[in-house]
């Protein structure tokens, strides 16, 4: 009985998976890598940041109709009181957009970078579309769409330690996203395509005594 496990393609399954299903794998990833980081977000205050609470941020932004209505005068505990209704909603917000800028770069954004497809340069490649987007959050998404906090030039009046937990939210973000999305290169790929698998034999061994 032959107990040998599937050859190099198997731990390379994965990889093959993202090389011939790239929109499938970039919605996973997405999915995938939104969740952690938004979850990481809020365990910062165990490394000394302030925690990230993007879920109820998206909520806000998305219910804040009260606040502009009041002259962008921001309610007492907006932030402090439960709300269910923007916290959930502000989750699915985020979850999707996490899952639309994987896509984007997936389809867009990665075939035009120069590094190759192999693990580092996936991780690489991946790294730089997270710091550019953490850049737009810090310069511009934070100041321009809540000026009520006056977060100032690239959100430096929300303190250096707000702005490093918007940079280490999207490294998250972009090392999770080349974990899930991590095609072979091309010759690579073309080699595991052609190449049998050898099958454990095992199961189908104790099946037949």
């Amino acid at each position: 009985m032959s107990t040998k496990p599937v050859n190099n393609g198997e731990a390379r399954s994965w990889r093959e998976l993202a090389s011939t299903h790239p929109l499938g794998m970039a919605i996973l990833a997405g999915i995938v890598a939104t969740h952690i980081a938004t979850i990481t977000g809020f365990w910062y205050h165990g490394i000394g940041l302030p925690d990230l609470d993007w879920p109820r941020f998206n909520g806000y932004l998305l219910v804040r109709s009260g606040v502009l209505a009041a002259g962008g005068k921001v309610p007492a505990d907006v932030f402090a009181a439960a709300d269910t209704t923007r916290l959930l909603l502000g989750w699915v917000a985020q979850t999707l957009t996490g899952v639309v800028f994987a896509v984007v770069y997936v389809t867009a954004i990665r075939p035009k970078l120069p590094w190759s497809n192999s693990a580092r340069g996936n991780l690489a490649k991946a790294l730089l579309w997270g710091l550019v987007l953490a850049t737009i959050s810090a310069l511009w998404w934070t100041p321009a769409l809540f000026p009520e906090f006056h977060a100032g030039f690239f959100s430096s009046n929300l303190g250096w330690k707000t702005v490093v937990g918007i940079y280490l939210w999207h490294v998250i973000w972009a090392v999770h996203v080349a974990l899930i999305y991590n095609p072979l290169p091309a010759e690579e790929l073309a080699v595991a395509s052609s190449t049998p698998v050898d099958v454990d034999v095992t199961r189908s061994s104790l099946a037949r005594a």
